[in-house]
């Protein structure tokens, strides 16, 4: 046993010098609490103690212990009247954000000579963007783009990688890139 020990606190410390900060820290943590533990269980052993070994034990349980006071910190949050204050304040921010931004959108139909008596939102949404085909841009339509205009941005990019894009579909574009970019990576 003591063989495997000393095996795996070798192993535990080449992953901790290859590991990040926040794993080697947890890990030499696990590392102390295994060492300190095979350390009193050998010596209850090889005297007969078994007293010992509840003191180990009690290292290894003060980690549980601060997750549990964090744990019970953050319950105490969910109950403070100032959180529960804000929580509100959001939820009441949320709700003027919603109905703002129906005002916007009954607004811009009216102006361009749509009803909105009797219209759901989506009704009148409908409504402009057949109206406008799809160019006025208060529907997130300018970040999410066409598919033709994927492709332009497509085509601008490999001809200044100079790839050749004449002919080519976006899928066989998309393929060229592809290879593209595993050579450039090699």
């Amino acid at each position: 046993m003591q063989g495997k020990t000393s095996k795996m606190l070798a192993m535990t410390f080449a992953f901790m010098l290859l590991a990040e900060p926040s794993i080697s820290q947890a890990m030499a943590k696990d590392a102390y609490t295994a060492r300190t533990t095979a350390a009193v269980e050998q010596r209850a052993t090889s005297t007969g103690e078994q007293s010992n070994t509840s003191a180990a034990k009690t290292d290894a349980s003060k980690s549980g212990e601060e997750d549990e006071a964090t744990k019970k910190k953050l319950e105490s949050l969910k109950n403070d009247p100032d959180m529960q204050k804000l929580h509100a304040e959001m939820k009441e921010l949320r709700s003027q954000m919603r109905t703002l931004h129906e005002k916007k959108v009954k607004l811009i139909a009216t102006k361009l000579g749509i009803s909105t008596e009797g219209k759901t939102l989506e009704q009148i949404r409908q409504e402009l963007s057949e109206k406008t085909n799809g160019k006025i841009g208060m529907f997130h339509e300018k970040h999410v783009g066409s598919k033709e205009g994927r492709l332009e941005r497509l085509k601008r990019f490999a001809e200044k990688q100079g790839i050749s894009t004449e002919g080519l579909t976006e899928e066989q574009l998309k393929a060229k890139l592809k290879e593209w970019r595993q050579q450039q990576s090699k």
